[in-house]
């Protein structure tokens, strides 16, 4: 045999490059592409909703690679303020938009109800409605706006 020829045989089994390489960036339940790392002392990547479905079928509260038990998940509760703004701020603005719409088609003179006012929610279930279903046509038959 010609050494050249072992040189290449043992130069590709000798090759500097981690094989498991690629396997970072993969979910290690489902084995597909994720960049979310667990929540224990390992921080292998993994789906939530794959560690969500292994925890409830299984009844194991503890990594299978590092064996550390999984931490509790914190609430965001900036994104629970935030949302309660922003749908606060969207009721205030859709009741009051319902109420001028309301007062323009009854002819009567514009008089804004105070936010807990049943003409103040239902100027606001009226707007939002026809938000919802001008987004849900917009969507469904694909219109350019």
């Amino acid at each position: 045999m010609d050494s050249t020829y072992i040189y290449i045989c043992l130069s590709d089994y000798m090759s500097t490059e981690d094989p498991f390489e690629e396997l970072l960036d993969e979910c290690y339940i489902c084995m597909e592409v994720c960049s979310t790392p667990s929540p224990c002392l390992c921080e292998n990547v993994v789906h939530k909703k794959c560690l969500h479905t292994f925890i409830e079928m299984s009844g194991n509260e503890h990594c299978t690679v590092c064996l550390a038990k999984y931490t509790p998940a914190r609430p965001g509760y900036k994104k629970i303020v935030l949302k309660a703004v922003l749908f606060l701020a969207l009721y205030m603005l859709a009741g009051i938009i319902g109420q001028l719409v309301w007062d323009a088609m009854s002819h009567i003179s514009v008089e804004i109800k105070p936010p807990w006012s049943s003409e103040h929610f239902l100027g606001a279930v009226a707007i939002g409605t026809i938000i919802l279903f001008g987004n849900s046509f917009v969507n469904r038959y694909r219109i350019s706006v």
